[in-house]
């Protein structure tokens, strides 16, 4: 696997956060290790959506973002005069 800076520093960062919870004072083998197999399962969920010939994560935001607009435009039309 290869790791930008970026890449190993947000690694980094969840073996810190995995360290954490379980109370210990220093990254251990295993914090990093859980934390690269997440890495790695993000990659080939990632690569499977673009096999498929589509982004996941794109199309819910998107979705998200209609049925809120959906909502305030249903919520601005109950509230004009005449509107039932």
């Amino acid at each position: 696997m290869k790791l930008t800076a970026r890449g190993y520093h947000r690694v980094l960062r969840v073996a810190r956060t995995l360290a954490d919870l379980d109370r210990a004072e220093k990254i251990g083998r295993l914090h990093l290790a859980e934390a690269l197999s997440y890495r790695a399962l993000a990659e080939d969920l990632r690569r499977a959506a673009e096999v498929r010939g589509r982004r996941p994560a794109k199309r819910r935001r998107i979705s998200r973002l209609t049925r809120d607009q959906d909502a305030a435009a249903t919520k601005n039309n109950s509230r004009q005069p005449g509107g039932n």
